[in-house]
C-alpha cells in the first residue's frame, strides 16, 4: 500500500499538452506520472484535477482507495494507493530521475508558500522538523529561486553577457539546482539537459573573463569561452580564476548535477 501520498493539483502543461501529476510518497519521494492528453488539460477546481488525477492513476493500473481533497489550501489531496497486477510503474521523466532527494531548498519555499509548516513539510520528506530546518538555514530555503541564484552568481556580469546563450544555460542550471526543476517548463529543461551532454562530451567547462572577444554561437558580446576540463576543475562546470567570486553555496550549485546523463 502506498500511503499517504501527495498529489500536486497544480501540474505542469506544456505547449505540447503534457501533463504531469506528481504523486508524492514518502517513501520513494516522488513518482511522476506523465502523460499527454489532448484537449484534456488539467485544469479547473482543485476538486477537477484531484479527480483527473484519479482517472489518469486508474489508467495506469493503480487501485484508488480513497481521495480526500484539501479545500483549505486548494493544491493537495491524501490519497491512498494500491498496484494491481497489470500496474506499470509511472514514467520517470529525466527530471523526476535526476532530483530523487530528501530534500530540495526550492520545495521547501513552494510548500511553505503554499501554506504548509515545518513539521508537515518534514512528514512530507519522512525527515525531523529539525532537518527541514537546518537545511532552510544551509541553503537560503528562505530565499526566492532568483534570490538564491543571484547570490551564488559567481561573477560580475553585465546585461550584454546576459545574451549569451551560456549566460542563459549556466541560469538554468542555478535555478535546476535550486528547485529540483519544479517550476521548469519541459522545454528548458530538454536545452539544458542538451547542454548538459555538450559539456560532458566535448569534455569543457564554462570560463568568464571580462576581456574575452565575442565568439560567434557562444557569446556574442565577449566574456564566456569554453575551456578543456582539466583535474583542477573538480566536478565543477565552470573554471576558477581571478575573475571568479565561488562562495561556498555557489560551489555546490554550479558543479554537475547528482546523477549522470543517460
Amino acid at each position: 500500500m502506498l500511503q499517504i501520498a501527495w498529489i500536486n493539483t497544480e501540474p505542469d502543461i506544456n505547449d505540447a499538452g503534457t501533463a504531469e501529476v506528481t504523486v508524492w510518497d514518502p517513501i520513494e519521494q516522488r513518482i511522476e506520472v506523465v502523460r499527454a492528453d489532448t484537449g484534456i488539460p488539467l485544469t479547473g477546481s482543485s476538486d477537477d484535477i484531484v479527480n483527473r488525477a484519479t482517472e489518469l492513476l486508474k489508467e495506469d493500473g493503480w487501485i484508488v482507495h480513497s481521495v480526500e481533497p484539501d479545500p483549505g489550501r486548494g493544491y493537495a489531496a491524501i490519497v491512498e494507493l494500491a498496484p494491481t497486477e497489470k500496474t506499470r510503474q509511472p514514467r520517470m521523466t529525466r527530471r523526476a530521475k535526476m532530483t530523487r532527494q530528501p530534500l530540495v531548498f526550492g520545495v521547501i519555499e513552494d510548500l511553505r508558500r503554499r501554506g504548509y509548516n515545518q513539521s508537515e513539510i518534514a512528514d512530507m520528506h519522512g525527515v525531523s522538523r529539525q532537518a527541514v530546518s537546518w537545511h532552510k538555514m544551509t541553503y537560503g530555503g528562505h530565499l526566492t529561486t532568483r534570490q538564491m541564484v543571484n547570490k551564488a552568481w559567481p561573477w560580475k556580469t553585465t546585461n550584454l553577457h546576459g545574451k549569451s546563450k551560456v549566460y542563459q544555460r549556466l541560469r538554468d542550471h542555478g535555478e535546476y539546482i535550486a528547485t529540483g526543476g519544479s517550476g521548469m517548463n519541459e522545454t528548458k529543461i530538454k536545452l539544458l539537459e542538451s547542454w548538459w551532454r555538450t559539456l560532458r562530451d566535448k569534455n569543457v567547462v564554462v570560463e568568464f573573463d571580462p576581456n574575452l572577444p565575442p565568439e560567434k554561437g557562444i557569446s556574442p558580446h565577449g566574456g564566456f569561452a569554453y575551456r578543456e576540463r582539466i583535474p583542477e576543475d573538480g566536478d565543477l562546470i565552470i573554471r576558477k580564476n581571478e575573475f571568479t567570486n565561488l562562495s561556498e553555496e555557489g560551489a555546490k550549485i554550479w558543479r554537475w548535477p547528482s546523477d549522470e546523463l543517460d
